[in-house]
């Protein structure tokens, strides 16, 4: 078996400014779609009021409702439609600019081992949707030459991580699904009448309360982080079907201002942002010239962007390995998760109160830290933050 491929310094620090170039994306268009059943029987139509308030939050005023009554034969064709109709009236008269479109359904899901996710009134039901009519006019709209549109599915339901629908996205489009649980999840609940804290209620709270914080953007990854650690017992999805950049948006009035930056001590975070730890490893055969490069690169950037250099260190097994651990919000970790050797270690903040050795879960990574072994198979190197990290007995 070949060895798997470590990404170098070059390219770490592309995907880094991949995020930075994404803070600058502005939307000069917006349209909110829902979609729901009409004889559902889980209480979808007060998700539809909850959809309407997260949307007017964003700016966006009328949000167009897809309600599939029981006289529709074929429901995918009419959802299709649907959706067609709507981009439509909401783009004709906008010829230029960017593009975002947010469709929403709430209700039952379940999977079919062929064709993939779909969406049904009710558990059992023989009507349904597949997740591929929710995605095909965005497609569709993008190959006539039309503007790359990028959109965020936000599904509270069950979502089922099988067949997806091929996609042949635009350069730079993204696809974001954010769902309310993962089908695998140990005893997940089927959505029903009595759910009451929706997926959907939830993320309209905390963006209103974003809102209400003056904060003047928000993206999705860090949404859904958000609802991730407000709920203690499931876990809300987050994946992409195109592209690796998490979608932002301003939250009005700021619509069209840069990010407010707030330079607050570290290691606080944005607030609205929560911070992951992440370990990977990269490859440097320059005497750590590159990495150190890299550190000092990162350590450089606006405060505001929230990226910091915790620790570095040399890898077991591989001259040229170098381990890091990187401090970085949700919805960076989100662009570099794709890069081998690339690992969650907490989604916590991290507070660093004395020294905390930790361990890589990268395999041929070791401890770390003021108690890491002193035999020479780890060693610290300086950043530009080593004080925070290490002290005289870490090596140098």
């Amino acid at each position: 078996m070949e060895p798997e491929h470590l990404p170098s310094c070059l390219e770490l620090e592309t995907k880094i400014h991949e995020c930075l170039e994404q803070r600058r994306r502005v939307y000069h268009h917006k349209l909110a779609i829902t979609v729901r059943w009409e004889d559902d029987k889980t209480n979808a139509i007060e998700d539809f009021s909850h959809f309407k308030e997260f949307a007017t939050t964003l700016g966006i005023k009328d949000v167009h409702e897809c309600r599939i009554s029981g006289t529709d034969i074929v429901p995918s064709i009419y959802v299709e439609e649907a959706l067609a109709s709507y981009m439509k009236s909401g783009f004709e008269a906008q010829q230029n600019g960017s593009y975002l479109v947010i469709i929403h359904y709430a209700g039952c899901g379940d999977t079919d081992p062929e064709r993939g996710q779909f969406f049904c009134p009710t558990e059992g039901s023989r009507r349904r949707f597949y997740l591929r009519s929710l995605l095909h006019h965005v497609s569709t709209f993008a190959e006539i030459d039309g503007p790359a549109v990028d959109l965020v599915l936000i599904i509270d339901s069950s979502y089922f991580a099988t067949t997806l629908p091929a996609i042949q996205p635009k350069s730079s489009q993204t696809i974001e699904l954010l769902a309310a649980v993962a089908s695998d999840e140990n005893g997940f609940p089927k959505r029903s009448a009595a759910t009451t804290n929706t997926f959907t209620s939830r993320i309209a709270k905390v963006l209103a309360q974003w809102k209400e914080n003056c904060l003047r953007d928000m993206n999705f990854a860090t949404l859904l982080a958000v609802a991730q650690e407000d709920e203690a017992i499931l876990r809300p999805v987050h994946k992409f079907l195109a592209g690796r950049l998490p979608v932002k948006t301003g939250i009005p009035p700021y619509e069209n201002n840069l990010p407010i930056c707030y330079r607050e001590p570290r290691p606080e975070p944005v607030p609205g942002q929560r911070d992951v730890l992440m370990a990977c490893s990269v490859v440097d055969g320059t005497g750590l010239v590159n990495v150190r490069r890299l550190s000092q690169w990162v350590e450089s950037l606006d405060p505001c962007i929230g990226v910091h250099v915790d620790r570095v260190y040399k890898c077991v097994g591989n001259i040229d390995s170098i381990g890091m651990l990187l401090r970085v919000p949700f919805h960076v970790f989100c662009t570099l998760e794709p890069l081998p050797k690339v690992k969650m270690i907490t989604r916590k903040l991290l507070r660093y109160q004395g020294y905390m050795p930790i361990r890589s879960p990268l395999s041929d990574a070791v401890e770390v830290g003021p108690e890491a072994p002193t035999s020479g198979s780890t060693t610290p190197i300086n950043t530009p933050d080593e004080t925070s990290c290490y002290d005289d007995s870490c090596g140098s």
